[in-house]
């Protein structure tokens, strides 16, 4: 049988690692390597704002991804050398690659791709969270109901799914554990040393995690906190705070295993990377009870969770696991065991089978 080619539509390219393009890039990425005619399609143009300034700005970089790979995933992710880029101007069909299989990527994505000339089985509509930030909840709802194949992947995504009597693949998310692995032993770790995401965005929930710390720092002098992220250091960020912009793979790594305690604070989440990269790296971890943390994260059993936006439950928490050494290293070893389960090699058979059944 031949391999067949496949487009991922993404209604606009990131400059930064951002979570979401990472899982979609994960797979292209397998699927080159085994063969696919592997294509990923950018709108440069495509908004819909009223502001004139954004669209102008639009313009300039559609012209700008034309004559250089400034917009490129490449510049943050290691793209197979075998996938295609195309970055247009829009994301109508005569202005893609015509390949056999396409793959929505968000909901501005799917009403387009569902519009392709091809089958139900063909245009995929690859479902990381409930997008629910720039439109209503019935706009999301109703996207499920479009001409596509849905995959979801996380358990509470596709009860929403069945909740819409439609059928759905449930893919999990999965970790490449040849970037994220435990490195210093649990039981050698301080248990002062923290690590937490630092992120822009107000659904990630930092400023619940920063007031929980200070609580903490204030019982605990000797705290060490490290925060990563892609923005450049909080210019507001107390000096105790030290800060990875942007940190490579061996540096991720390496601050991860040297953290006894992972802070997450997302009011909610698709599926939660960075609670998975911590416990493959041995973290211990307190987090908010979204639900997609909750595809990892158990309460008592490999981590302490607590409402989203409660600082005081955070901090609780943290102290809790700085006196119990036995708590925390518990906790740590068996969310370490427990992550194991989410391989991005069993998650992308599910995924290519999903492509050669269509």
């Amino acid at each position: 049988m031949d391999k067949k080619s496949i487009t991922f539509v993404f209604h606009q390219p990131s400059l930064q690692p951002v979570g979401g393009f990472k899982m979609v890039y994960e797979y292209a990425n397998r699927l080159a390597e085994d063969g696919y005619d592997v294509h990923i399609a950018y709108a440069m143009l495509y908004h819909k704002s009223k502001n004139i300034k954004e669209r102008i700005g639009r313009i300039a970089r559609y012209f700008r991804a034309k004559i250089s790979l400034h917009y490129s995933g490449k510049n943050w992710f290691q793209l197979h050398k075998n996938i295609k880029e195309h970055f247009v101007s829009t994301l109508t069909y005569n202005h893609l690659p015509h390949t056999h299989i396409y793959v929505a990527t968000a909901i501005e994505t799917a009403k387009l791709v569902s519009q392709y000339p091809r089958d139900k089985k063909n245009k995929l509509y690859f479902i990381q969270d409930f997008e629910d930030w720039k439109v209503s909840k019935q706009a999301v709802l109703n996207s499920y109901h479009l001409d596509l194949t849905l995959i979801v992947v996380s358990k509470w995504l596709g009860n929403i799914v069945a909740k819409e009597n439609l059928p759905y693949h449930l893919v999990p998310n999965g970790f490449d554990f040849n970037v994220f692995s435990l490195q210093k032993a649990i039981e050698k770790r301080d248990a002062t040393a923290i690590i937490m995401l630092y992120h822009n965005d107000k659904r990630k929930g930092i400023k619940y995690g920063i007031e929980a710390l200070s609580i903490v720092k204030a019982k605990y002098p000797n705290l060490q906190v490290t925060l990563f992220g892609t923005p450049e250091r909080p210019k507001d960020l107390p000096q105790w705070y030290q800060y990875f912009q942007k940190p490579n793979k061996a540096t991720h790594n390496k601050i991860y295993n040297t953290a006894a305690i992972f802070v997450g604070t997302s009011l909610k989440e698709g599926w939660g990377l960075t609670v998975g990269e911590a416990m493959q790296c041995g973290c211990a971890v307190v987090c908010t009870n979204n639900d997609g943390y909750k595809e990892m994260a158990i309460d008592g059993r490999n981590a302490l969770l607590c409402d989203i936006e409660d600082a005081e439950g955070l901090s609780k928490n943290i102290i809790q696991l700085i006196e119990d050494k036995e708590l925390r290293i518990k906790l740590a070893k068996q969310g370490n065991q427990d992550i194991q389960q989410f391989d991005i090699e069993n998650s992308y058979k599910l995924f290519k089978s999903l492509i050669d059944n269509s």
